[in-house]
């Protein structure tokens, strides 16, 4: 699913700089009428290639690796993420003691790297009805799809059925367990004789059957209602307008860039960067000057009663014993689970897995795999601990938290070393 942070960024730009309709045009129904007459009545893109998500939150990451494989780009999640600084990037804030990972600033960078430029487009006239919004909306998408070219658009992910066949729920357990959620999907095709769209949905394969979201049908009826309970209705296409970099000078330009990003830095916002925001933790999670103190106030807090742990258990429970089968929704919930710490160590753990078979400069790739892995497993320890604050919360006995404390600590100290070993192979 699509994280708040990046829907903003998205929503941002889409209102600064994308062109739409002005109000004239959009309440010329005649406008319209013209366009859908020149339309097919159904049109299926053939050949993109179906690529499922490999965390909660790379539904945008899986969705451009599906187009521009389709492209002919060749790539994978792995390199896009190695693209974008994921693995070199993270941020830290001491006000709230806890680190960021920062994997939506570089989608641009990212995109020139392939000679590939993003085309968004979104309904902008607020006082357009909903059927209006839906119309504009959904002859955009066709007028896409008509010239082969697939589109990216943002869903509520749990009225999808590509998700829903998977987990044997009724409709309240769906409304009562989910609030409407963000994610994005690629639409690859649509058939107006029976009312349906095609689409690839990548959080089919995360949770479980990736066919069920491979060139998957659903009722037109629905697809609105999914775009509904988000309440956004936008399109993000890609347009070939240069030539794509070698994977060997790609690699270079990245490589460089992703080094200066570890090596660090502060903002006037208070922000700590790379190795920089590692060594603020580690001070900030050391017994010295009260600094673990504050930190295991924060955690203790952030956990609060504990009562959604408790709820956790409850739910764990009910559904293991209503729905022995798996995955069942609780599969789902855990899977959807996922703190700042372990968004880290995910982040260095694709990349080190991309480097792993990255032959531009084996020595250095093997390298840099072995130093990221060894990371991606301490920040996973550091998760393990905050977890202890999540789940007790303000009932975790001091002594135990100090404890946590300097456990934690000392994972920032091994981690410190890995991340100047990776800076100092440059």
């Amino acid at each position: 699913m699509v994280p708040k942070a990046l829907l903003t960024v998205v929503l941002l730009i889409l209102l600064s700089i994308t062109p739409g309709f002005s109000s004239t045009e959009a309440r010329s129904s005649s406008s319209l009428m013209n366009r859908e007459a020149g339309l097919q009545e159904s049109h299926v893109i053939e050949g993109v290639p179906y690529v499922a998500q490999t965390e909660v939150n790379y539904c945008p990451y899986a969705c451009e690796t599906m187009v521009f494989n389709y492209m002919g780009l060749n790539t994978s999640i792995d390199e896009l993420l190695f693209y974008s600084g994921a693995g070199y990037r993270h941020l830290y804030r001491p006000d709230q003691r806890l680190p960021h990972v920062d994997l939506w600033g570089r989608f641009g960078f990212m995109q020139s790297l392939f000679g590939v430029t993003e085309q968004e487009w979104m309904t902008q006239d607020h006082n357009l009805s909903d059927d209006e919004r839906w119309s504009q909306f959904y002859t955009h998408v066709k007028e896409n799809i008509t010239r082969d070219t697939p589109v990216i658009t943002m869903v509520d992910p749990f009225s999808l059925p590509s998700l829903r066949t998977q987990f044997k729920c009724s409709d309240f357990i769906w409304k009562i367990m989910f609030a409407p959620g963000h994610h994005v999907i690629v639409v690859v095709g649509y058939n107006d004789t029976n009312q349906s769209i095609c689409y690839n949905d990548p959080n089919a394969g995360f949770y479980g059957d990736g066919r069920l979201g491979t060139y998957a049908w659903m009722p037109l009826s629905m697809f609105r209602q999914a775009h509904e309970r988000v309440g956004v209705y936008f399109v993000i296409s890609y347009v070939q307008t240069g030539t794509p970099l070698s994977k060997r000078d790609a690699f270079d330009v990245v490589f460089r860039s992703n080094i200066e990003n570890l090596s660090g830095g502060s903002s006037g916002s208070g922000l700590y960067h790379g190795i920089n925001a590692s060594e603020q933790m580690e001070l900030d999670f050391s017994p010295g000057a009260n600094q673990s103190q504050e930190t295991s106030r924060l955690y203790k807090t952030y956990g609060g009663t504990g009562l959604n742990y408790t709820v956790d258990l409850v739910i764990h429970w009910l559904l293991t014993h209503l729905d022995p089968t798996h995955p069942n929704i609780y599969d789902m919930i855990v899977a959807g689970k996922q703190d700042p710490f372990d968004e880290i160590a995910a982040a260095k753990k694709h990349v080190a897995q991309f480097l792993a078979t990255c032959m531009v400069y084996p020595g250095l790739c093997k390298n840099q795999s072995v130093l990221l892995h060894s990371e991606s497993e301490q920040w996973h320890n550091l998760s393990t601990y905050y977890g202890i604050f999540v789940r007790k919360g303000l009932f975790l006995s001091n002594l135990r938290a100090v404890h946590v404390m300097n456990a934690m600590q000392q994972l920032m100290s091994d981690i410190i070393p890995l991340e100047q070993a990776l800076i100092t192979q440059i």
